[in-house]
């Protein structure tokens, strides 16, 4: 039998997923401390056009000419930003009293304007309005009188379709657009489960969230999840209250450590191809969400988490294994990169990748350089989104002598020295991998071999 024991986290132990994806503007403290309060979604303040210093100018768009845009809100922003704002999205798009209302201290056209015009959203990994699209919500936003400055503030409405991020989420540097390219395709299951397996449900129970709730990590722990060994196949989300579920990871804790799954608006489930990630007796489980409560809602009692399907142990047996540095240091106004590598001792097929760095994360590249010779590119990405954090199939069989190389290229466009740590103002590099053999769950770092 599961038992459940509430508790909560101050701190997620790697932020894999540390996204902000249509959630509060405030930043997630190291704690997970409350960001900044909703402001009034609902009042008449004048709003203004957005300059490369982030000042305004005075505009009040009309009645009529949202009407005109509003079919442009609907297709774009309306998954988190509809009528009843889904993942912890603090405001509606679909109501021009509230797009004319201010949210903590600005007016909502100004950042609707600089994040179009700084290409913040929609997120990198979601579909993007064409030129013309994105120049009418501009324009709207600006009253006709030209569009934000690509230089604009990094303030950040939330107005992505499945996902957004404040602007300052990496997405776009100084509004360069940086549209997303991976080097492999995202990994995406498909809509049937396993055939022969048993789904268990890993979930919070109505946990009941503060209305001022707008950057709280919780953690929830699950013991003796099954009575003997068994294959978890596939994860799949469970999204109860869509109004506030910000991010979620599961993890093991205790004997054993490692992340299993991890999950944020738009993302699919896992599935492996055969077999899957071993599930003892002893193993403890600790599923943490991300809650942001941008609405205020009174009546939250959320049960999300993720659903695992289960079978008896067979075919090939999978573990996660990670490539990492903690040696970074970015200095203000500048571009730096880390590196890191690994000697493979072993013979391992590395299933599955999912690159991670934070908010200042400009490119990653990860080579295999061969026992033979060659190089090989394991996974590559430019154009970093820190909203398009995914699983890419990669299918790599390494050998003996084989060398990975790893390295994150960092853009600092803050005025402080950014360094390796779990907040997101701090960075990471890190490669995330799905291996077999499963042995090779202890980091690979320069000395430490698969």
């Amino acid at each position: 039998m599961l038992r459940l024991l509430p508790g909560r986290s101050l701190l997620p132990l790697l932020p894999l997923l540390a996204v902000l994806a249509c959630g509060d503007d405030a930043t997630s403290t190291g704690d997970g401390a409350t960001g900044g309060a909703n402001g009034d979604s609902n009042g008449n303040a004048t709003a203004g056009s957005a300059g490369s210093n982030g000042e305004t100018a005075d505009c009040v768009p009309t009645v009529e000419s949202y009407d005109a845009v509003r079919p442009l809100f609907v297709t774009w922003c309306s998954n988190c930003h509809g009528s009843e704002p889904s993942f912890g999205a603090p405001f509606s798009l679909l109501e021009y009293t509230s797009v004319l209302g201010r949210y903590v201290d600005d007016a909502i056209v100004d950042r609707i304007a600089q994040v179009l015009a700084n290409r913040a959203m929609p997120p990198a990994e979601q579909p993007q309005p064409d030129a013309e699209a994105r120049n009418a919500l501009i324009a709207f936003a600006t009253c006709d009188n030209g569009s934000a400055s690509d230089g604009g503030a990094h303030g950040g409405a939330h107005s992505g379709s499945e996902g957004g991020v404040d602007g300052s989420d990496g997405g776009a540097h100084g509004g360069d657009d940086k549209g997303l390219q991976a080097t492999r395709e995202p990994l995406v299951a498909g809509d049937t489960p396993p055939a022969g397996a048993t789904e268990l449900s890993v979930t919070g129970n109505e946990f009941a969230l503060p209305s001022t709730a707008k950057d709280l990590y919780q953690s929830f722990t699950f013991t003796k999840v099954v009575s003997e060994d068994k294959f978890i196949q596939r994860f799949e989300p469970v999204l109860d209250d869509k109004r506030v579920v910000h991010h979620l990871t599961l993890r093991f804790s205790g004997n054993r450590n490692g992340y299993l799954y991890t999950w944020a608006p738009g993302g699919p489930a896992i599935e492996f191809p055969d077999g899957g990630i071993r599930l003892t007796a002893a193993d403890t489980l600790q599923l943490e969400i991300h809650y942001n409560n941008g609405v205020g809602a009174t009546d939250v009692r959320d049960s999300s988490g993720v659903k695992l399907w289960l079978a008896s142990p067979g075919g090939t047996e999978y573990g996660l294994a990670n490539l990492a540095t903690w040696q970074i240091s970015v200095p203000a106004g500048q571009t730096t990169s880390a590196r890191a590598t690994c000697n493979v001792q072993n013979a391992v097929k590395v299933f599955a990748a999912a690159p991670h760095m934070h908010e200042t994360g400009d490119s990653f590249e990860h080579i295999i350089d061969r026992a033979s010779g060659a190089d090989e590119d394991l996974v590559s990405l430019t154009g970093w989104s820190f909203t398009a954090q995914r699983y890419y199939k990669i299918d790599v069989d390494l050998v003996p002598g084989d060398v990975l190389r790893m390295k994150c290229t960092f853009v600092n466009n803050t005025k402080s020295l950014v360094k390796a740590g779990t907040g997101t103002k701090d960075e990471m590099c890190f490669d995330f991998m799905y291996v077999t053999p499963p042995n090779a769950l202890a980091n690979c770092n320069d000395s430490m071999s698969l």
